[in-house]
């Protein structure tokens, strides 16, 4: 089974920071129901966005994992920049 729906976002990608818990979390799970490939993003929850990128990948939804602090600048730009490389072919914004 497969959690893509309609597809109004498929072919997209969409950087979810904090993903590995809470309104993230929540969040990463909706942008993947409505199609787009997710990169999750986390700081220190290494485990619980791993458990969701194996909960998205099982229902058919393409996802990453991608560690960093988005407060710090040279972090965030890294994670942008890891997250364009590994996507590449999809529409980033």
């Amino acid at each position: 089974m497969s959690v893509i729906g309609n597809g109004t976002l498929q072919g997209r990608v969409a950087l979810v920071t904090g993903a590995a818990r809470g309104i993230g979390r929540a969040v990463a799970l909706e942008l993947a129901t409505r199609g787009a490939a997710v990169a999750l993003n986390y700081h220190t929850s290494r485990d619980r966005a791993e458990s969701l990128a194996l909960e998205l990948e099982a229902v058919g939804a393409k996802c990453m994992l991608v560690q960093g602090d988005v407060a710090c600048r040279e972090e965030a730009q890294r994670i942008i920049q890891e997250v364009r490389l590994e996507t590449a072919g999809y529409h980033c914004e």
